[in-house]
């Protein structure tokens, strides 16, 4: 895509040039423009990409839900190392454990 983007930038800044250099007449009044459009489309494999996981679990025993998502979350890195990604592509990037709360009559109730 840089080929192209130079190859575009180097025809508008030679367009330009050649306008700034040759006098041209048009309509009183009327300046002369140049109006140009490009694109392009660049196919190619992605060389990174990004994914994040979360998993949700909900246990009455706090250590009970902390080890059914450490499990879920094996089985996943695992699996995702079966397609050969490394391990080390692999990271956790956050862990948060919360206690389920309910408000009933104005009181919190665990």
């Amino acid at each position: 895509m840089s080929r192209i983007a130079i190859g575009l930038f180097a025809l508008l800044a030679s367009a330009t040039v050649a306008y700034a250099q040759s006098p041209l007449s048009g309509p009183a009044g009327v300046e002369p423009a140049i109006v140009t459009h490009g694109e392009a489309t660049m196919r190619r494999p992605p060389d990174r990409a990004w994914l994040t996981v979360s998993i949700e679990v909900r246990d009455a025993r706090s250590a009970d839900a902390r080890q059914k998502a450490a499990d879920a979350m094996t089985s996943l890195q695992n699996a995702l190392k079966a397609t050969g990604l490394p391990a080390d592509a692999i990271r956790t990037v956050g862990f948060s454990l919360m206690p389920e709360m309910a408000t009933v009559n104005g009181a919190t109730q665990f």
